[in-house]
């Protein structure tokens, strides 16, 4: 993400364990601004805060996405908060 906002470049994502361990104070603002909306947690902390999100803008609809180098993660997260939101309806 910040590596791209860089270089112009998208390259396929990497292991954080890969990840370098300092970035420039530019990246370092690129990768707050975008985490700054993101909601992440356990499955009770990220229910209350879609709910929380729902309430404050009287939205009837969310929509989810999510990116990592691990598409079995991947597939897991999305089938966990997919089930979570279905048991509360």
């Amino acid at each position: 993400m910040s590596e791209s906002r860089l270089t112009g470049a998208f390259p396929p994502l990497e292991p954080t364990t890969s990840l370098p361990d300092s970035l420039t104070q530019r990246q370092q603002r690129n990768v707050a601004k975008a985490l700054a909306p993101v909601i992440a947690g356990t499955e009770d902390q990220v229910l209350s805060a879609i709910s929380e999100l729902l309430v404050r803008t009287g939205a009837d609809e969310i929509m989810s996405t999510a990116s990592t180098f691990d598409t079995t993660a991947l597939y897991t997260s999305d089938a966990r908060l997919a089930a979570a939101v279905a048991a509360t309806l």
